[in-house]
């Protein structure tokens, strides 16, 4: 694994993008009161050169974007604008890395005090050809709990502009959380919303709560299913989750699917570690669960299961393969950063020399212990690129 620092590097935190390419973004407020504007900014790793992504286009906060296509060359974003007839006007704007070229792929009408108030859009970017647009309404529960728990959504074929209203029952009832995409054909599908997140096991009833699934689905059979309007798509279910049980996240590490199982009744939650290769599951069990903040840190390191346990400024990382720690670390300083190969550790530190307290980080080797690289400068942020690149940005 190779290392490169950005000292003094004048961004503070960005997501490795594409090749050479990190993305940053940064939040203002916007003319609308209940809309944000991001703006994004393209910073190449070797040069540290920053780019403002067509800064003289707004780009509007309307609920989200995922992009679950594996074409890193594309970045999605909104924009708000009024035509002819004085409707406002949404555009789904896709921009090109490499050629700089922009296109609005599909555009639709709201109005604005609507967005981020009772309505929210949520667009999932499933390939250059296909996205499905769902429209989530903001719905008054029995507690006086309100939450974006009604969807409609649609298919939009972009080579033709074709709309197709989505009938099928779960995404309908259950709206879709997240979607991943796992090679050209296969995507993993989580529809459902979390319960874990703003007390909702304690402010929903059963009759409120939604049926959560993890799947599997074909992306060519999906899209051909929401086309032809099919009730009941075809997903090759992981795990289900209801009412007393919930699944808070999902994530693909390597060639593991991890994801949890929290059960409300005894403030468990199961953490699984899905081998995509053999559908061989590893499992293990964090107590007293009793919020987000409380979930296990689970990762793939070095191609093994770990889940890493954080007390009294110690990190114990359980390997489920043998079901014993195997690493333990006390150093008084945080753990900021897990990699394929290594872990980052940052804090305050007493010079020898001088015997004041500096700023400091170390790089660790995993699982070999060996303190890789380490100096005194203050940690900002870190990211790991596609060839096992670390860059590590100082202050």
């Amino acid at each position: 694994m190779d290392i490169k620092i950005l000292h003094d590097a004048d961004w503070k935190f960005a997501t490795y993008f594409s090749t050479n390419y990190v993305m940053e973004r940064t939040r203002q407020k916007s003319k609308f009161e209940n809309i944000d504007i991001i703006r994004y900014f393209l910073i190449d790793i070797n040069t540290n050169e920053h780019k403002e992504i067509l800064p003289n286009i707004e780009k509007y906060d309307i609920g989200g974007v995922v992009n679950a296509s594996l074409n890193p060359e594309y970045l999605y974003f909104t924009n708000i604008e009024r035509n002819d007839k004085g409707e406002e006007l949404f555009n789904i704007i896709r921009y090109c890395i490499s050629t700089e070229n922009m296109e609005s792929i599909y555009s639709f009408s709201n109005k604005i005090e609507l967005i981020n108030t009772v309505q929210r859009y949520r667009i999932f970017i499933i390939n250059d050809e296909a996205i499905i647009l769902q429209n989530e309404e903001l719905k008054l529960c029995k507690n006086d709990y309100s939450g974006y728990f009604k969807f409609n959504s649609f298919l939009i074929n972009l080579k033709d502009g074709s709309e197709f209203i989505i009938s099928d029952e779960n995404i309908i009832n259950n709206g879709i959380t997240d979607i991943i995409a796992v090679s050209e054909k296969q995507c993993i599908i989580k529809t459902g919303f979390s319960l874990v997140e703003d007390g909702r096991f304690s402010n929903l009833t059963q009759e409120e709560c939604s049926v959560e699934t993890i799947g599997f689905v074909n992306i060519s059979q999906m899209l051909s299913d929401l086309a032809i309007g099919h009730v009941n798509i075809s997903i090759d279910v992981i795990d289900q989750a209801f009412y007393e049980t919930t699944i808070p996240y999902m994530k693909i590490t390597q060639n593991y699917l991890i994801y949890s199982v929290v059960n409300n009744k005894n403030k468990t939650e199961e953490i699984k570690f899905y081998n995509m290769e053999t559908n061989e599951v590893k499992k293990c069990i964090n107590e007293d669960v009793n919020s987000s903040k409380d979930l296990a840190n689970a990762f793939i390191i070095n191609n093994n299961p770990y889940v890493c346990i954080e007390k009294n400024k110690s990190y114990q990382f359980l390997n489920i393969n043998s079901n014993k720690v195997d690493h333990h670390y006390h150093n008084n300083l945080k753990l900021v950063k897990i990699c394929k190969e290594a872990l980052v550790f940052a804090g305050m530190k007493k010079s020898f020399l001088i015997g004041k307290e500096k700023n400091y980080y170390e790089v660790i080797g995993f699982p070999s212990d060996k303190v890789l690289f380490k100096e005194n400068y203050e940690y900002i942020d870190s990211l790991e690129s596609d060839d096992d690149t670390l860059y590590i940005i100082t202050k």
